[in-house]
């Protein structure tokens, strides 16, 4: 199963960056951003805590519904769409 997985370039507090998009695989949204981690270690310190909890100032969407409740455990299927977003500041 394929999942997309967008980041966007502010998430990483640079914005200068370029919007990431990465194929990942999963269940749910924890299994996919776990499989991005794998790919892509360096961005676990602009996602997650060290507890491994996402950051509070990030939003998850899923097919462009917000998951505010518990958004590891949203399901997700083949061809789904997960952005992540920084929550604005103000």
């Amino acid at each position: 199963m394929s999942v997309k997985v967008n980041i966007d370039k502010m998430v990483s507090d640079n914005p200068a960056a370029k919007k990431i998009s990465i194929s990942t695989t999963g269940n749910n949204v924890g299994e996919c951003l776990a499989d991005l981690i794998r790919q892509q270690p360096a961005l676990k310190r602009a996602l997650f805590n060290k507890n491994d909890e996402l950051l509070y100032d990030k939003m998850v969407i899923v097919n462009g519904n917000y998951e505010s409740e518990n958004a590891a455990a949203k399901t997700v299927k083949d061809g789904d769409v997960i952005t992540i977003i920084k929550f604005p500041e103000g």
